[in-house]
């Protein structure tokens, strides 16, 4: 099959599965936020950022080297990879647990003594996932992949739904998030593994591993910042009734940006490992392409939240979560700027993961930067501000790394962003002419 081939079916892939799995989400969050309390996804959301920081803070590259190196189908590269994951995963695990009591005091929330260490076993679980996951991602095997994760997912929903019906606490969340872990990594085992992983150190491949890997390691920090920061610092400011309804609003605008990320790191980054050997600028015009298409398929549905996020909420949710209205309003017009500008991790495909981790540290610098500026003059509502800002901030520094590979577009960043102000504008002057 052609480059051009694979990259339209795994794109393809990643959309319906992508589509797919936000379905799931969407009307199990519908069915959930009946069956729960907002506390109960305040809670969910402070355990699951701080696992994600776990995950972060200790990656060093395992799924990308694999993805980039020559030797990412040989067996003792693969089965070392598989060890250094499984040794990450019990490292994890022990620090969750380690963590749970003071993060509990921190919070003031005792509960997550218990919580923080039981879904930390998700981490431990999926740690032993074979490595045939990652090599599908090095040969855009996305059907297998798709299928695999929405197959978790339904997993997972089916527990949480079944055990919030039986005992409507965030156990049900807890236990249901377990058993989509144990369901993907069965079955990574058992379909499309080529051989079963078991344990090896090669020093050769370590210190393959560890090159390309270790900024990585340093960017995946500050990646966790742009991430999850924002519901830690306000984790410690708001109620956790208030933070679960920023998450309501957060989860809804961010699956567009989820969007984004899976198809640049999931499709783009192996088919530019793939054309690593032509120059940067060479790339220009399929660069162009894919991002007419990206504008043309995602702008579309952050132009109706950024003018009727309001009215989405109170069609879709309770009067407990009015309040996520005009916050999904202000993400929704943040992600546009990431829809317009971003091109994907090309430089990752030249071995410039430094790159990668510089570019980590400015986003966070500013998402930082933006949310305590915003806390200072307007409170709560300024740090939510502060976050959508950030993006705006950023696209500076994004365009001048792009000029330096030839990959700016600058007409398209004016075509895009330019246009989405009119749209909005036109929708907020009728929305308020007809439906207000």
């Amino acid at each position: 099959m052609s480059l051009k081939n694979l990259a339209i079916r795994g794109a393809t892939w990643t959309f319906v599965g992508f589509g797919a799995a936000q379905v799931l989400r969407f009307g199990s969050n519908l069915v959930l936020t009946r069956l729960l309390v907002p506390e109960m996804f305040g809670l969910m959301a402070l355990v699951n950022s701080i696992m994600l920081g776990l995950r972060m803070f200790s990656d060093v590259g395992i799924g990308p080297s694999i993805i980039q190196d020559e030797q990412g189908d040989d067996p003792v590269f693969l089965n070392t990879a598989w060890t250094m994951q499984v040794i990450r995963g019990l490292g994890i695990w022990g620090t969750a647990c380690l963590l749970a009591w003071p993060v509990a005091q921190f919070y003031g929330e005792p509960i997550l003594t218990t919580i923080l260490p039981v879904s930390a076993l998700t981490v431990l679980i999926e740690a032993l996932a074979s490595t045939s996951l990652f090599t599908g991602e090095r040969h855009l095997d996305m059907s297998r992949l798709t299928i695999i994760e929405v197959t978790r997912q339904v997993v997972s929903i089916v527990a949480m739904i079944g055990l919030a019906m039986v005992n409507p606490s965030v156990w049900s969340l807890v236990i249901g998030g377990i058993c989509g872990s144990l369901t993907k990594t069965i079955i990574s085992h058992i379909w499309g593994a080529e051989f079963q992983n078991r344990f090896m150190w090669d020093e050769k491949a370590v210190q393959s591993l560890v090159r390309f890997g270790r900024w990585i390691f340093i960017s995946t920090i500050m990646a966790f910042l742009l991430k999850y920061g924002d519901r830690l610092i306000m984790g410690k400011f708001l109620s956790t009734s208030d933070l679960g309804i920023y998450s309501i609003a957060s989860m809804l605008a961010g699956v567009i940006e989820q969007v984004l990320n899976r198809v640049t790191n999931k499709v783009l980054f192996p088919i530019y490992s793939k054309l690593n050997h032509l120059a940067p600028e060479k790339l220009r015009p399929r660069v162009k392409k894919v991002r007419l298409a990206m504008m043309g398929i995602l702008l579309p549905p952050l132009w109706i939240m950024a003018v009727f996020g309001t009215d989405l909420i109170a069609l879709m949710f309770d009067p407990r979560y009015l309040g996520a209205g005009w916050i999904l309003q202000v993400l929704a017009a943040g992600i546009i700027i990431l829809v317009i500008s971003d091109i994907g991790p090309f430089y990752m495909a030249y071995g410039n993961s430094f790159l990668m981790m510089k570019l980590q540290a400015v986003q966070s610098f500013f998402l930082v930067a933006s949310m305590i500026i915003g806390g200072m003059f307007w409170g709560a509502n300024g740090v939510i501000i502060g976050i959508s800002v950030r993006h705006l901030l950023f696209y500076p520094v994004q365009t001048s790394v792009y000029r330096r590979y030839s990959l700016w577009l600058p007409a398209l960043d004016a075509l895009g962003f330019f246009g989405s102000v009119a749209i909005i504008g036109l929708g907020w002057w009728l929305r308020a002419r007809f439906l207000v």
